[in-house]
């Protein structure tokens, strides 16, 4: 499995209720496997697999909710697509986000990442 894992702190400036998702997004056509995930604070938030995607594909996962205080929250995400043991194709997962003053989920701002760290595993 071909998996890419990215890692940082989340600010969290206004207590209340926020709800978390990922959206993946891939273009290619070719047949996939896809794996996504995220951690929160040492918490499995959300972990999928989508099996035999083919064609382009735009899915927002459903979002997982939390009440939340102001402070630092280790995150990591975790994704890759692979068919036959193999890499195949780009894609891209968006950390998305719905604070307490907002009505939709969406990409969580830059801003609001702390200390991103990339590895390869």
């Amino acid at each position: 499995m071909f998996v890419g894992v990215q890692q940082g702190l989340i600010r969290i400036d206004t207590p209340g209720q926020y709800s978390f998702s990922l959206r993946l997004q891939r273009n290619e056509y070719s047949a996939a496997n896809c794996s996504s995930r995220l951690g929160m604070a040492e918490t499995r938030v959300l972990s999928q697999y989508n099996i035999g995607m083919v064609g382009q594909t735009d899915i927002t996962f459903e979002p997982v909710a939390f009440d939340m205080k102001p402070g630092l929250y280790q995150t990591v995400v975790a994704f890759g697509c692979w068919n036959d043991g193999t890499m195949v194709g780009t894609g891209r997962l968006t950390l998305m986000v719905r604070g307490p003053a907002d009505q939709t989920l969406a990409p969580l701002r830059d801003e609001a990442i702390l200390h991103a760290v990339t590895r390869r595993e």
